[in-house]
């Protein structure tokens, strides 16, 4: 690739307008995508109909023409309103709201702007969306069933992602009390979260115990303590004690004088991700012993124990990390007898 003379911004100098998209967007946001947590989200009209409303923002359009097009930043200063085909009459279709950026030097358009476009879907039994335009971002796609007459937001899927690298940024959808969806990364797998408002600056949610962030691929995480660097201490006075969803990544001390029996449940009945570590303490005279539950699936339990299915902690304070390794298989290492 040749460099791209005259650079931008020289004294009394001139540069075409893709120096300055190359130059600015490559450098900030490194992908298409909106800039806010709210910008040009899709819903029902007002009044619901064949039409769905855009709100305001921004966004960054990436150029798909030519390899050196670089991104176009685009505004929308007031909610629009999209219209879509009319319904067929016998089967589902499926259509994609997109932003739009037409640029006549490239070819293809006689126009210089940007719109907002649903791309009709074919009807089909098993409906696909349609392919995206040029130079586009999807905002949404739309389910129309065969014969509706109006799209209401439970026909909507929000297919928004931010302007940055997926996995530093992301946003929250379908905000709930106590329950999140999160767009922009695919898998909680080795992702640490902290949840911010849009400006980015105070904590925006909070995770209860009972209460749960869910990722597009559909994996979940249920305990607050996940995303807490410091442990949560579960401590448990009983002779027994059942392995609950809500002990991922906590400390568990178990303080009785007389022997303790700590179950693993089930995944089941007490589910939780692969990977999960749980952490037990013996914190009296009673000696731990950790076993698995026999229903309403068999828990398999392996260590380095005289007894590998059913470790024991060794002595007072000893403790020991219990790790799912695969659904209902758990490792057991540590200060083990």
């Amino acid at each position: 690739m040749a460099l791209r003379n005259p650079p931008s911004w020289l004294q009394n100098g001139s540069h075409p307008a893709e120096n300055d998209r190359l130059t600015i967007t490559e450098a900030i946001f490194g992908q298409t995508g909106i800039l806010n947590f709210g910008d040009l989200k899709v819903s029902q009209s007002a009044t619901p109909a064949m039409t769905v409303s855009v709100a305001v923002g921004r966004a960054c359009v990436n150029g798909t023409q030519t390899s050196n097009q670089g991104h176009y930043m685009i505004y929308n200063d007031a909610a629009a309103t999209v219209a879509l085909a009319t319904a067929s009459t016998t089967l589902p279709r499926i259509d994609r709201i997109c932003a739009v950026v037409q640029d006549s030097y490239y070819g293809g358009t006689a126009n210089n702007q940007v719109i907002f476009e649903a791309v009709t879907g074919t009807p089909n039994a098993s409906p696909v969306a349609p392919s995206e335009p040029n130079n586009s971002i999807t905002l949404a796609l739309v389910s129309v069933p065969a014969n509706t007459t109006a799209i209401v937001d439970g026909l909507i899927t929000d297919t928004r992602t931010p302007a940055g690298e997926p996995d530093l940024l992301a946003y929250a959808t379908n905000v709930a009390s106590d329950t999140l969806t999160l767009q922009g990364i695919t898998s909680q797998t080795g992702k640490a979260l902290k949840v911010t408002n849009q400006a980015r600056n105070t904590t925006l949610f909070s995770i209860n115990a009972s209460g749960s962030i869910t990722f597009p691929d559909g994996s979940t995480q249920t305990s607050a303590a996940t995303y807490d660097p410091n442990l949560v201490v579960n401590a448990q006075t009983g002779t027994t004690y059942t392995i609950l969803a809500g002990d991922a990544q906590k400390l568990v001390t178990l303080n009785n004088a007389s022997a303790i029996t700590v179950t693993i449940a089930s995944n089941a009945t007490q589910a939780l991700p692969v990977g999960t570590q749980i952490t037990l303490s013996q914190y009296g005279a009673g000696q731990v012993t950790v076993v698995g539950a026999s229903s309403p699936n068999p828990v398999t339990i392996v260590s380095t124990a005289a007894t590998a299915n059913q470790p024991k902690s060794r002595v007072q304070y000893s403790t020991m990390t219990l790790i799912q390794t695969s659904t209902d298989n758990w490792l057991v290492v540590g200060d083990i007898a």
